[in-house]
């Protein structure tokens, strides 16, 4: 085969090429305009139109009625955590008859058996939870620990943007269920 019988060839390969390639583009747009001429579509002014964007008014941002309830925890003196363990128990007790969305944050000293024993306490109340944990250092004063584990829940609520009423309620202390459902209804 010379020169030329080589380019005609090649010529021919092309143009079969693009007559295929156009045959398929052809009937690519007919389906898909097939649809819409079906329907009774006016013209294509319409479907234009669809796709020019619009600027739409931000949704307003939805009614979050989540309960925050944060509490914090001191090591027990006699070093057993059963009375720390039954003050947490006895407060998710109260808290399963709130009803949900409600998320507990429980703050406490890092103890492996303290700490063990209140996600123990805290999984079988069956609410949603999160534990956390701090390094135990020496504070001054009696109200500086307290202080100390509030600072550490609400920097948790701010680094995850927890939307809702913060409420910081006593491991030991007693509830009425009616609080919870004033707290609920508390907005900004």
């Amino acid at each position: 085969m010379d020169k030329e019988e080589r380019s005609k060839k090649r010529l021919q390969l092309w143009s079969r090429a693009v007559v295929h390639f156009s045959l398929c583009f052809a009937i690519g747009i007919f389906g898909a305009l097939l649809p819409l001429a079906a329907t009774g579509a006016p013209s294509i002014d319409i479907i234009r139109a669809s796709f020019r964007p619009t600027v739409a008014a931000a949704p307003p941002l939805p009614d979050i009625d989540l309960l925050l309830i944060v509490t914090v925890t001191r090591p027990d003196d006699n070093d057993d955590g059963m009375s720390q363990e039954a003050s947490l128990t006895r407060l998710g007790h109260t808290l399963r008859l709130v009803p949900p969305p409600l998320l507990w944050i429980v703050v406490g000293a890092e103890n492996r058996t303290a700490t063990a024993r209140a996600v123990h306490a805290l999984r079988g109340t069956g609410l949603m939870f999160r534990h956390l944990t701090y390094a135990a250092e020496n504070f001054t004063g009696p109200g500086d620990e307290i202080e100390y584990q509030r600072n550490v829940a609400l920097s948790h609520i701010q680094l995850h943007r927890l939307p809702g009423v913060v409420h910081f309620a006593g491991a030991s202390s007693v509830y009425d269920l009616r609080f919870f459902q004033q707290l609920k209804r508390t907005r900004i």
